[in-house]
């Protein structure tokens, strides 16, 4: 028969593993790779010239986004120029699709994907969310 002592440490073994655990790590920005899954959208923005109002001629610039069914974190990289700073609640993801995705992939609009590739913060006036994704994959995610 078991020690008292003994099933003592084994109940509070067994209670206190979660919370050892703690909350998930933040992913990092490039050069790391990571991946993201979420929901893909298509969205339509106003560019130059005053990216402000499409019906007042500023051009149309549609991109690739994700929407993360949760909130997820990126450590900053101390001493870089761009990435140094720490984000976090970071839900929507713009994607950077390098060659013909846009074609190739057209047909995961909608669903729900797994995209890979770096993050990195954003830059340009043609940026809208403040974290990227330089993508080097993207396929159907079954989560």
């Amino acid at each position: 028969m078991p020690s008292l002592a003994a099933f003592v440490a084994l109940v509070l073994t067994a209670f206190s593993a979660p919370a050892l655990a703690g909350p998930p790590s933040c992913l990092q920005f490039e050069p790391a790779v990571s991946s993201i899954h979420g929901k893909l959208e298509r969205r339509t923005y106003p560019g130059p010239p005053n990216y402000e109002d499409i019906g007042q001629g500023d051009e149309a610039e549609t991109h690739w986004y994700v929407r993360l069914a949760e909130p997820i974190c990126v450590d900053g990289k101390p001493g870089d120029e761009f990435n140094g700073q720490d984000v976090a609640g970071v839900r929507l993801i713009q994607l950077v699709l390098l060659h013909d995705e846009y074609k190739t992939h057209a047909r995961l609009v909608g669903k729900q994907v797994k995209a890979t590739g770096s993050l990195f913060t954003w830059l340009t006036g043609h940026h809208r969310t403040p974290v990227l994704l330089r993508v080097t994959r993207l396929e159907r995610s079954t989560r």
